[in-house]
């Protein structure tokens, strides 16, 4: 049975799985709050294996809200994604586009909002390139420079992502 009040961050994990497979990278998916993603790290930081791991991050804010709707689709929704890619503390503006932007987080995003386009079993009403959305580049924005993680990172904050959730069968998580 469909069931679209959880389905939603398992979705978005799926998707991120299917951007290691077309992109070759390890990307680590996780969701939830702030405090959550930061305990999170740390714990991961604590040993060698996981602590590769940790980066590039696609990282689902919550909380969110769907916006419930009659008819043939289970909801509205607008989500705030995090792409973030290790860095280094000295590094200028055009060092992090050569060394994290072109080659980490650009590719991550292209594909991630292609995902989301080809995803017709999850989000109904998205056609073509029509995935209204806003997106900031972040340089350097980790190490508490912002209060968020205490690592040294640059992200894109994708933000305002208004989606349309399917209320379909098919989808594929039951």
């Amino acid at each position: 049975m469909n069931h679209p009040e959880y389905f939603l961050v398992d979705e978005i994990g799926t998707l991120v799985k299917n951007l290691n497979t077309k992109l070759a990278f390890d990307i680590n998916y996780q969701y939830g709050y702030l405090m959550e993603l930061q305990n999170t790290l740390k714990e991961y930081s604590k040993t060698i294996e996981f602590s590769a791991k940790k980066y590039p991050l696609v990282w689902l804010v919550q909380p969110f809200t769907i916006n419930r709707k009659d008819g043939g689709y289970y909801g509205d929704t607008t989500l705030r994604i995090f792409i973030i890619q290790e860095s280094e503390k000295g590094l200028k503006a055009s060092e992090r586009m050569q060394q994290t932007f072109k080659p980490v987080l650009y590719p991550i995003y292209r594909e991630l909002i292609n995902q989301i386009l080809n995803a017709g079993n999850i989000f109904d009403g998205l056609m073509g390139d029509n995935l209204q959305h806003n997106v900031t580049d972040r340089y350097y924005w980790g190490e508490d420079q912002q209060n968020i993680i205490n690592d040294v990172f640059d992200c894109m904050e994708i933000s305002n992502l208004k989606l349309k959730i399917s209320n379909k069968q098919n989808c594929s998580i039951n």
